[in-house]
């Protein structure tokens, strides 16, 4: 595995396929209504470069939970170039997110070596949950999330260090008690059992630990800014600047 020729690779022949890929979702999302934001490193790049930053090499879309729940029935929309990944769709996958891959093409990531899940070239599309104002209902919705991603990846949290690991193993034990599918549809609800909150939430990855959540007012997404990203139009969340 070397990282350097890694990127210079990708920058140029992953960037170009995966803006296809961004394309072919975002048309589906116009079509059907769905609400959208580039996120992330992209949402700073349309902002700052109008399109990837320089040294980035993803694209990260957000999505109201609502609106990912309907994209996430509509896979047939996508043309035989594309698949919509997730957990139904590939039983392999163990991530939380979905994704957008492009089929015919190979984007291995070093942690993912492992996996026989489809590995083509993608983005990233996260669910936009709604956090909810009250401390237990809170923790109720934390817990849920790092239960949901522990027992869909059936493996502890990566990347958070060995006290996280064996927290994660051990919840991972108790979890599996009365049944994975169970448990999952019961995670699945609980992360969307609130409506019109003041805050908003991806749960996912740095954005959430034990100690930490980072929430965004939900008004920065009710009306959407559009700039420029890679010579199209893309929304991105109100309070950008």
């Amino acid at each position: 595995y070397d990282g350097h020729y890694y990127s210079v690779l990708y920058t140029y022949h992953g960037k170009p396929a995966m803006l296809k890929a961004t394309m072919s979702e975002i048309r589906i999302c116009d079509e059907n209504n769905l609400i959208y934001f580039g996120y992330a490193g992209t949402g700073i790049g349309a902002l700052r470069h109008k399109g990837y930053i320089p040294w980035d090499d993803d694209i990260d879309i957000l999505m109201p939970v609502k609106d990912y729940d309907k994209l996430m029935k509509l896979s047939s929309e996508f043309s035989e170039k594309f698949f919509l990944q997730n957990a139904d769709t590939d039983p392999e996958f163990l991530c939380a997110i979905a994704r957008v891959r492009m089929n015919n093409t190979a984007c291995v990531e070093q942690k993912d070596l492992d996996l026989k899940c489809h590995q083509g070239i993608f983005l990233d599309i996260y669910p936009q949950y709604q956090y909810p104002n009250g401390f237990f209902q809170r923790i109720k919705i934390i817990y849920s999330s790092i239960a949901y991603r522990v027992l869909l990846g059936n493996r502890p949290p990566q990347n958070h260090g060995n006290i996280i690991k064996i927290l994660g193993n051990i919840l991972l034990a108790f979890l599996l008690i009365g049944g994975r599918k169970k448990r999952l549809n019961q995670l699945y609800k609980n992360l969307r059992l609130y409506t019109n909150t003041e805050y908003v939430a991806d749960l996912y990855g740095m954005d959430l630990t034990l100690t930490r959540v980072i929430k965004y007012k939900s008004s920065w997404f009710q009306k959407p800014k559009w700039v420029q990203f890679e010579g199209r139009e893309m929304p991105i969340p109100s309070n950008a600047d």
